[in-house]
């Protein structure tokens, strides 16, 4: 199940421009596996081989969504969690109650292991596109300590709409 795909703890996401409230940061802090919080768990910023800030990708998405696409916001490594892919994804039909016509269309900021990306990306779409916001998110997820996401983004968008739903 997705609740068991989270690394580290108190994983948040953040849909448009909110942050995704307590239901789905306790949702994943509780079904989260423990990492050490260790200076080995410090984040810094790589480059690596496949994936590169500002690259746009097409993606295995949800039913109805396959217009969707992700973008690489920013890529970092830490010897806990390895290499953590942050995305934002446009082009999505989520319904969310707080948003004016009942439906958001972005998640602002999602982090994943590099492997759950590289099962879900299909093609490199553009390789050099303006970053969407996504620092409140991300700061967000840094203060939290968050971990990262390693289901698959289509999984992903679904637990996120399904929680902000319940």
């Amino acid at each position: 199940m997705f609740e068991r795909q989270l690394r580290s703890t108190g994983g948040r996401a953040a849909v448009g421009r909110l942050a995704i409230l307590a239901p789905l940061a306790l949702a994943l802090s509780a079904s989260a596996t423990s990492c050490h919080r260790k200076e080995s768990n410090v984040l810094v910023d790589t480059v690596d081989a496949k994936f590169h800030v500002g690259e746009r990708w097409s993606y295995r998405t949800r039913p109805g969504e396959e217009a969707s696409t992700l973008t690489i916001v920013k890529v970092e490594a830490s010897s806990a969690l390895g290499v953590v892919v942050h995305v934002s994804v446009a082009g999505l039909h989520i319904r969310s109650p707080g948003a004016p016509n009942g439906f958001t269309g972005t998640i602002s900021h999602m982090p994943f292991a590099k492997s759950a990306v590289e099962k879900s990306v299909t093609t490199l779409a553009a390789k050099s596109v303006p970053l969407p916001a996504f620092e409140d998110g991300y700061a967000e997820w840094r203060k939290a300590k968050g971990g990262v996401l390693t289901s698959s983004v289509a999984e992903a968008v679904a637990f996120i709409e399904t929680t902000i739903n319940q």
